[in-house]
């Protein structure tokens, strides 16, 4: 939809931008340079892996706010997984789902499992390494609203 109507783009690319607007860290709390050297390092191969974009320069901690926060204002809602490395030591990547293939059960009171449709069949998420935000969900339905749902055309 956004696409299609160029106003609607550009709000949610100001809007995206905004929220997440570059960013940039700093370790304190060491007398031991070496130590926050390390740590800057640890960080900065992080950041350089944990979402890539292949085909551009632009990846990292910056492109995974800028997915999440289009996600979240187009969508109404933002679902991805963290994957840990092959040695299960250190977090390796982050993958975005597509919300409008997460399903929800109700497991307890206010307690929901997700699942993923793929080819008709529903694949339960990992509860540990999924994450789902919802704007502005309600107690009995947690897939949020996207904010374009406000408008009358849309």
């Amino acid at each position: 939809m956004r696409e299609n109507i160029p106003i609607l783009n550009s709000v949610v690319w100001t809007w995206t931008r905004i929220c997440a607007s570059p960013n940039n860290f700093e370790l304190k709390g060491s007398d031991n340079s070496s130590l926050l050297d390390k740590g800057n390092e640890v960080i900065r191969n992080l950041d350089r892996r944990i979402y890539q974009h292949s085909f551009q320069k632009f990846g990292g901690v910056d492109a995974l706010l800028a997915q999440f926060f289009r996600s979240l204002f187009t969508d109404g809602a933002v679902c991805g997984e963290v994957v840990l490395t092959p040695s299960r030591d250190r977090l390796d990547k982050f993958y975005f789902i597509d919300p409008m293939t997460v399903r929800f059960r109700l497991k307890a009171e206010n307690i929901w499992e997700l699942y993923q449709e793929v080819d008709g069949n529903l694949v339960k998420l990992n509860p540990h390494s999924t994450f789902y935000v919802g704007l502005d969900p309600d107690p009995d339905d947690p897939r949020g609203r996207s904010i374009l749902s406000s408008i009358p055309f849309v």
